[in-house]
């Protein structure tokens, strides 16, 4: 009696809901000839459905296999509109709930808002086999039409989708397009079991937080490297693959489970080079209390381990590996013995997200595509307030600073432009004179090129072909950025005939032609007019004047270039000075700005806490979505509030 009463309940609010004159759109009906309006579905060749794999496949595949695949997990629809009221009604084929999982997750609909990946919750109606949501978007008041995501169940087969918005308001399908995806072949924790709703699902959440399209191979209890689906996804022009399959292995002998492994990673090297991600069994609720399950989980991931580092010890290229250790899943995150929470699917979500990252620099957790460093040597902190340096002071209102930022000692540019490259003090990068090439106490860890890590180093590993540049005035600069991890430097030309600043021209013409995923631009000023005529002077204030127009156009050239949206600035100084010179432990020397603005950077105002120079180097890395090497000592100041 209650469930007729909440199920009558229901369809009185939804009745009320679209009360007004709805106008229904088919994605089906409504796609272009040669296009298909579902996205993340890598065959659409049986004249429109829902399904994850194509019909021809039905009689190659196992009877349990095929009907999973006919459940539309990880499938979604774009479109745009301005109506406040979006209705979406469907027919399902199977039972609308599970004991463990909610009707919202494995028949409902979830959407999102592109624009700022706003939630929009819908009420719902749940009958025999239709099923109806409303959702009500009235923030923020605008007319304007907005991008969303419509996220289709994640364990039933959907039939006759229609999407419903206010008459006279406008609409527009979005055609899939040909972005290479990513396919993620696995169990019923990638088909999505137990998420809340279908945007839960933590190859959903992947595309989400990454912009990557995910097409979603999962098959509850059904995830068993067999050479038949291996085939399907080598048809599949992908960027990657994602082998996460072991919950469904773990009763297989140990050796046959290595050679399976082994033989499906070979199937599909056959075909392409493309990356290969090995994902081990996350582990289950209870395998700290029950040793059968330990053993079952420990089992497969161990022959799983066998089987790549054979396959590395074979020469095979573009393979990966994900550990338990490294998923590290929290013992509160499952539903059952088995099965994610939402919290879970998040978690797992984040764990492959940081490993692809390693190999694919658009799977790398970004604040920014692109980060510009300016840094002017000898730009003590004391000077902000009265420089006439209206570029400067409006980029401080417009992003996050300190005038409080400290040097490592000895208060000079080699040990200090080092520190903001390697992410270490003096004591551990080992460079501690002035114009130091070399170090003089030998740094604590070498990296690949026999430098001590940079950050140009870090972004080089992690993406092998982004663009990164130097530019520098001061030829010390070259022996501390580690050039073999440049793409270009270049020390630029003092006195041209009739160019105001040959450093600010090169970095012009780069930024706009190359548009570097990271680039350093290395002013020898103010320090030169400081040595000369001294700090805290008239003609130490015109230098700043002057170079204030340096930023203002380094700036303009961004936006020039079309990154400016995505770019994050670092503007900063290696260290101040005082009377003519620097290096002593005066606050007027060992204090410089950090201005951090544009993409990425949260908020306004003065960065409270302690900085210190090797925290430039963090905080480009936590922009970048670098991993911080365990020799650093820095600290990203975008965490700081």
């Amino acid at each position: 009696m209650k469930k007729i009463i909440l199920l009558a309940a229901s369809m009185l609010l939804w009745a009320t809901a679209v009360a007004a004159e709805v106008k229904w759109h088919n994605p089906m009906a409504e796609a272009a000839e040669g296009t298909t309006n579902i996205h993340n579905q890598a065959w659409n060749e049986d004249g429109g459905n829902y399904r994850r794999l194509p019909q021809r496949a039905q009689d190659k595949l196992r009877p349990k296999l095929w009907d999973l695949s006919t459940n539309s997990a990880g499938l979604q629809i774009q479109f745009v509109t301005n109506s406040p009221d979006i209705n979406v009604r469907y027919n399902v084929t199977g039972p609308m709930a599970m004991p463990h999982m909610p009707a919202t997750g494995v028949s409902g609909t979830d959407l999102y808002r592109n624009s700022d990946g706003a939630f929009c919750f819908g009420s719902y109606s749940f009958g025999d086999s239709t099923v109806q949501y409303h959702y009500r978007v009235d923030r923020p008041e605008s007319t304007l039409p907005e991008l969303f995501t419509l996220y289709l169940p994640l364990f039933n087969e959907v039939k006759n989708l229609e999407i419903g918005v206010d008459e006279g308001s406008e609409f527009n399908f979005v055609a899939a397009g040909d972005e290479k995806p990513i396919v993620v072949y696995g169990t019923s924790i990638a088909h999505g079991a137990c998420a809340s709703r279908p945007a839960m699902a933590w190859t959903n959440i992947l595309q989400r937080k990454s912009g990557v399209p995910v097409v979603n191979l999962g098959f509850s209890g059904n995830g068993m490297l067999e050479p038949e689906m291996i085939k399907l996804i080598n048809e599949i022009d992908s960027r990657a693959v994602v082998l996460d399959c072991m919950p469904n292995l773990f009763q297989v002998e140990s050796s046959e489970l290595t050679k399976l492994v082994e033989n499906a990673v070979m199937q599909l090297r056959a075909k392409s080079d493309v990356p290969i991600l090995l994902v081990e069994h996350a582990g289950y609720s209870n395998m700290n209390s029950n040793q059968g399950r330990h053993n079952d989980y420990t089992n497969a991931n161990s022959a799983q381990r066998k089987a790549y580092h054979n396959l590395m010890d074979r020469g095979v290229k573009h393979l990966y590996y994900l550990s338990s250790e490294e998923i590290d899943m929290p013992e509160d995150a499952w539903v059952d013995y088995v099965h994610p929470t939402d919290l879970g699917q998040n978690h797992h979500a984040d764990a492959v997200r940081k490993a692809m990252g390693k190999f694919l620099p658009e799977m790398r957790p970004r604040l920014a595509k692109h980060l510009v460093l300016i840094g002017l040597d000898g730009w003590g902190a004391y000077s902000v307030e009265k420089a006439d340096m209206p570029t400067v002071k409006q980029l401080m209102a417009d992003g996050r600073y300190t005038l409080e930022k400290r040097t490592v000692l000895p208060s000079s540019s080699a040990p200090n432009w080092a520190a903001m490259f390697m992410g270490a003090p003096t004591e551990i990068h080992g460079y501690t004179q002035w114009g130091s090439k070399t170090p003089e106490i030998p740094e604590r860890v070498k990296g690949e090129n026999g430098i001590f890590p940079t950050v140009f180093q870090l972004l080089r590993q992690a993406s092998p072909d982004a663009e990164i540049g130097v530019l520098y005035e001061w030829d010390g600069i070259k022996y501390l950025v580690d050039t073999l991890s440049l793409s270009y430097h270049q020390q630029a030309m003092e006195n041209l005939p009739g160019v105001e600043s040959h450093i600010t021209d090169l970095a012009e013409k780069y930024i706009k032609e190359k548009k570097p995923e990271l680039l350093a631009v290395c002013y020898d000023e103010p320090d030169h007019t400081g040595h000369a005529t001294g700090h805290d002077t008239p003609e130490y204030y015109a230098k700043l004047r002057e170079l204030d127009r340096y930023i203002a156009r380094v700036v303009q050239a961004v936006k020039d270039a079309g990154i400016y949206d995505d770019t994050m600035f670092v503007l900063t100084s290696d260290h101040g000075g005082i009377d003519k010179g620097h290096g002593g432990i005066t606050l007027a020397e060992m204090q410089s700005p950090l201005i951090i603005f544009g993409k990425g950077v949260e908020g306004t105002g003065k960065i409270n806490g302690v900085t210190m120079q090797y925290d430039v180097a963090a905080t480009i890395a936590d922009a970048l979505g670098l991993e911080q090497p365990q020799c650093w000592t820095g600290r990203s100041v975008l965490k700081l509030r």
